[in-house]
């Protein structure tokens, strides 16, 4: 029985009359209001009263009025309901119901609630959460099958992978395996396993782990860099094994930086118990998965990471596909925290930005046969495409780019569009 639903019908049909002023009315009239039996009604209406949202006076004798009087504003209880919702984790249910009743002022005061409980918040009982709002939920955490940049962020605090690149050093630096080999012509990879490693849901993790994360990738994941080289993958003991290869090739151990080469349970089938792996990923990062559904995704410290265990006690990221246009309806305070597309516009707030490694970029099939095969039509395209232009025509967050990286890109750009030269060489 949803009284919260019946209490916004019954009010809103009577919106004229104020609070705390008693009023007459029939059961075949409440009734028909809540679209249910009279039994029904009775009980509905007996529960608002003991939720202290109505007060309700029977009428006494046949054909005599009951009384009922209003106590809770309208547009209070919607609010408060919107926020018992949002903390409950049923963000999507909030909007649904601030969006169906259009209330401006309702959708305000929600919107300014919900950002006084975003970024870093100190809990009661001593647990540092961090909450940021996000445009759509992450349900597909399965790192084998990781193509979107957000879901490649989250699988990166869930796993870990046999070895990480670390940007500040440039260099490859262990992390599942401290110690690696390979042999002269970088054909056979023989890896060393920490020990005392253990998954989210306890299981410790050893080569047999290593071999089924690599098996399965072979065999169902489309990071070509791994399934094409691969050719085998031998346990030496529990905690060695080796990766032999089809060709040589020295950079192997950066392929294994990649987020879908984070290793899984080899028990995975088992654990998930009618549950998604992808929704629900097990792995052996610093933080491990509570709670993901269309409204939040949450997860929480690990306290027995390997590499110590992480400062944040909790992360949230609440579903808010709406952030933009709300951002709009008010001004940012100096101690708010935005999240979202950059520039913020004020200028008193620090602002703090990354651009991604990459960028967009068109190849050209010259295996086939086709007028591509044409340096000159190449290069007719290459003068004919204004990428600035298309930078703002598309609203793209970015900058035009002669190489994969932005600081690269930045020192050596030069626009060379040029329309006449892109007509000639088409001539």
């Amino acid at each position: 029985m949803n009284i919260g639903h019946y209490y916004i019908s019954l009010r809103k049909h009577y919106r004229p009359i104020p609070e705390g002023e008693s009023f007459p009315i029939r059961m075949d009239e409440i009734t028909n209001i809540l679209e249910c039996t009279r039994r029904n009604a009775q009980l509905v209406l007996n529960k608002m009263t003991d939720n202290h949202l109505i007060h309700w006076q029977p009428g006494l004798g046949r054909g005599n009025p009951s009384q009922l009087t209003f106590t809770q504003p309208l547009n209070d209880f919607i609010l408060e309901k919107a926020k018992q919702l949002a903390l409950e984790g049923k963000l999507d249910d909030a909007w649904s119901l601030i969006e169906v009743e259009q209330i401006q002022l309702v959708k305000y005061e929600f919107t300014e609630w919900l950002y006084r409980h975003l970024g870093f918040q100190k809990m009661d009982n001593e647990e540092d959460v961090l909450r940021f709002p996000f445009y759509r939920p992450v349900l597909d955490l399965d790192p084998t099958f990781v193509h979107r940049r957000t879901e490649a962020n989250w699988v990166n605090q869930i796993f870990n992978t046999l070895v990480a690149y670390n940007e500040k050093t440039k260099q490859i630096v262990p992390e599942l395996a401290y110690f690696w080999e390979y042999n002269e012509d970088y054909t056979v990879w023989r890896f060393f396993l920490r020990k005392g490693i253990r998954f989210h849901h306890g299981k410790p993790m050893t080569s047999e782990d290593i071999a089924f994360t690599f098996n399965r990738l072979k065999k169902e994941s489309s990071y070509e860099n791994i399934t094409s080289i691969m050719q085998d993958v031998k346990i030496l003991s529990k905690f060695s094994l080796e990766i032999i290869l089809r060709e040589p090739d020295v950079l192997f151990a950066h392929y294994l930086c990649s987020e879908k080469c984070s290793i899984v349970p080899s028990d995975l089938e088992e654990i998930q118990n009618g549950n998604s792996f992808a929704r629900f990923p097990i792995g052996t990062g610093p933080f491990r998965m509570e709670v993901n559904n269309e409204s939040v995704l949450t997860v929480t410290a690990n306290e027995y990471y390997f590499e110590g265990r992480p400062h944040l006690d909790r992360i949230e990221m609440w579903v808010w596909p709406n952030y933009e246009e709300n951002r709009m309806l008010r001004k940012l305070a100096e101690d708010d925290i935005y999240f979202g597309v950059f520039p913020v516009g004020e200028e008193s707030h620090t602002q703090i930005q990354n651009w991604e490694k990459g960028c967009t970029y068109i190849t050209f099939n010259l295996r086939k046969s086709s007028p591509l095969q044409d340096e000159r039509l190449r290069s007719a395209i290459h003068f004919a495409l204004d990428r600035k232009s298309m930078i703002q025509q598309l609203n793209i967050k970015g900058f035009p780019a002669s190489s994969f990286s932005p600081e690269l890109s930045r020192r050596t750009y030069k626009n060379e569009t040029n329309f006449t030269k892109a007509k000639q060489l088409l001539k």
